[in-house]
Protein backbone atom coordinates (compact mmCIF):
# COMPACT_ATOMS: atom_id res chain seq x y z
CA UNK A 1 0.00 0.00 0.00
CA UNK A 2 1.39 3.50 -0.93
CA UNK A 3 1.63 6.07 2.12
CA UNK A 4 -0.80 8.33 -0.16
CA UNK A 5 -3.69 5.33 0.03
CA UNK A 6 -3.60 5.80 3.88
CA UNK A 7 -5.04 8.19 6.21
CA UNK A 8 -1.58 9.81 7.36
CA UNK A 9 -2.55 13.06 5.46
CA UNK A 10 -5.01 13.72 8.08
CA UNK A 11 -2.94 14.73 10.49
CA UNK A 12 -2.22 17.93 8.30
CA UNK A 13 -4.03 21.37 9.30
CA UNK A 14 -6.65 21.58 8.02
CA UNK A 15 -5.85 24.34 5.72
CA UNK A 16 -3.16 21.97 4.17
CA UNK A 17 -5.43 18.84 3.63
CA UNK A 18 -7.90 21.25 1.56
CA UNK A 19 -5.35 22.00 -0.92
CA UNK A 20 -3.89 19.04 -1.69
CA UNK A 21 -7.46 17.62 -1.95
CA UNK A 22 -8.63 20.79 -4.00
CA UNK A 23 -5.57 20.34 -6.36
CA UNK A 24 -5.85 16.55 -6.46
CA UNK A 25 -9.37 16.91 -7.92
CA UNK A 26 -8.51 19.88 -9.99
CA UNK A 27 -6.11 17.86 -11.86
CA UNK A 28 -8.64 15.04 -12.06
CA UNK A 29 -10.70 17.57 -13.82
CA UNK A 30 -13.05 17.59 -11.36
CA UNK A 31 -15.19 20.92 -11.18
CA UNK A 32 -13.92 22.48 -8.16
CA UNK A 33 -14.14 26.48 -6.89
CA UNK A 34 -12.27 28.15 -4.45
CA UNK A 35 -14.62 29.08 -1.09
CA UNK A 36 -13.56 30.77 2.44
CA UNK A 37 -17.02 31.41 3.54
CA UNK A 38 -17.97 29.61 6.98
CA UNK A 39 -16.87 25.97 7.16
CA UNK A 40 -16.56 25.27 3.63
CA UNK A 41 -12.93 25.20 2.38
CA UNK A 42 -14.18 24.81 -1.57
CA UNK A 43 -16.86 23.48 -2.89
CA UNK A 44 -17.99 21.04 -6.06
CA UNK A 45 -19.67 21.99 -8.54
CA UNK A 46 -23.00 19.68 -9.45
CA UNK A 47 -23.64 21.61 -12.68
CA UNK A 48 -20.36 20.32 -14.99
CA UNK A 49 -21.11 16.64 -15.31
CA UNK A 50 -21.01 16.88 -18.82
CA UNK A 51 -17.69 14.70 -19.57
CA UNK A 52 -18.35 13.07 -16.26
CA UNK A 53 -20.40 12.78 -13.36
CA UNK A 54 -18.70 14.34 -10.48
CA UNK A 55 -22.19 15.23 -8.09
CA UNK A 56 -25.71 14.26 -8.89
CA UNK A 57 -28.07 16.03 -6.86
CA UNK A 58 -31.14 14.55 -8.17
CA UNK A 59 -29.39 11.53 -9.14
CA UNK A 60 -29.89 11.46 -13.07
CA UNK A 61 -27.46 9.81 -14.09
CA UNK A 62 -28.03 6.55 -12.31
CA UNK A 63 -29.24 5.92 -8.79
CA UNK A 64 -31.90 8.21 -8.34
CA UNK A 65 -31.07 9.38 -5.14
CA UNK A 66 -28.15 12.57 -4.57
CA UNK A 67 -24.62 11.03 -4.84
CA UNK A 68 -21.07 12.29 -5.14
CA UNK A 69 -18.64 10.45 -7.25
CA UNK A 70 -16.81 7.28 -5.51
CA UNK A 71 -14.14 9.43 -6.85
CA UNK A 72 -14.43 12.34 -5.28
CA UNK A 73 -15.19 10.50 -1.87
CA UNK A 74 -12.25 8.78 -1.95
CA UNK A 75 -9.95 11.63 -1.60
CA UNK A 76 -12.22 13.83 0.52
CA UNK A 77 -11.63 10.57 3.01
CA UNK A 78 -7.60 10.39 2.21
CA UNK A 79 -7.65 13.75 3.70
CA UNK A 80 -9.92 14.00 6.25
CA UNK A 81 -12.59 16.24 4.40
CA UNK A 82 -16.49 15.28 4.16
CA UNK A 83 -19.18 17.41 2.27
CA UNK A 84 -22.62 18.06 2.92
CA UNK A 85 -24.83 19.57 -0.15
CA UNK A 86 -25.32 22.96 -0.23
CA UNK A 87 -28.28 23.36 -3.04
CA UNK A 88 -28.54 21.44 -5.94
CA UNK A 89 -26.04 23.08 -7.69
CA UNK A 90 -22.63 22.61 -5.15
CA UNK A 91 -21.20 20.46 -2.42
CA UNK A 92 -19.81 22.43 0.14
CA UNK A 93 -16.43 20.49 1.11
CA UNK A 94 -15.61 20.73 5.23
CA UNK A 95 -12.61 19.21 7.65
CA UNK A 96 -14.43 16.18 8.80
CA UNK A 97 -12.37 16.24 12.54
Amino acid sequence: MKPTDTHEDIHMNTQTRAQRAFSKLQSMGAPVLRFDKGRATFILSAEDNENEIWADYWGEYSTGYPEVSPKVTKILDQYGLSYEWNDAGSVHIYDNQ
